[in-house]
């Protein structure tokens, strides 16, 4: 009886750990977001940046935990403050909703320009990590510029001996040609 009750017991707390979004379940779609409050003190030091974080969201797709992966000391109080008044919406697995964990790239800049500057800085330094890169050129792509900054990263990015920072350019380049043609009609 008691080893009865332990194993319930086991399966229902493995039942209600969270799931990995893109692993375990779907990643839950973002339905809020509050833009992170670019802090004074960053701005006089010149601080602008991305914070990677992993949010636990609940089955209501309220965030219950934002923890911090990668730091910007002087953005991330911003970041998590942003971060916990987002929502998503509940990821169902089995009929159920469900806790999910995952990750995200909070931008903290002090306004669109400089984020522009810096994903474009990113998508072309070779010594940047291979998945930052492709992020970058998908955060040009999403970003309101095509200037021409944003064009000569991406076109250099395109000729990048990594595939896939090589193909995430292409991409984006194209994306931007497309809403250009969108645009002019």
């Amino acid at each position: 009886m008691l080893l009865c009750c332990l194993l319930v017991a086991a399966i229902q707390a493995q039942a209600d750990e969270p799931l990995q979004a893109g692993r375990d379940a779907p990643s839950p779609k973002r339905i809020h977001y509050v833009e992170p409050l670019y802090p004074a003190i960053a701005r006089e030091a010149g601080v602008a940046g991305v914070v990677l974080v992993e949010i636990g969201v609940k089955e209501d797709g309220h965030p219950y935990e934002v923890l911090i992966i990668e730091a910007v000391p002087l953005l991330d109080k911003a970041a998590i403050e942003a971060v916990r008044q987002w929502r998503y919406e509940p990821t169902v697995v089995d009929g159920r909703p469900r806790r999910v964990r995952l990750r995200e790239l909070v931008e903290v800049f002090p306004d669109r320009d400089s984020a522009t500057r810096y994903f474009a800085d990113v998508v072309k330094n070779r010594k940047q990590p291979s998945a930052m890169r492709v992020v970058a050129a998908q955060r040009l792509l999403a970003g309101r510029d095509s200037g021409q900054r944003v064009q000569r990263a991406l076109e250099q990015a395109a000729k990048d001996t990594d595939p896939q920072v090589s193909r995430a350019a292409a991409d984006a380049l194209r994306g931007l040609q497309e809403k250009a043609a969108g645009t002019a009609r």
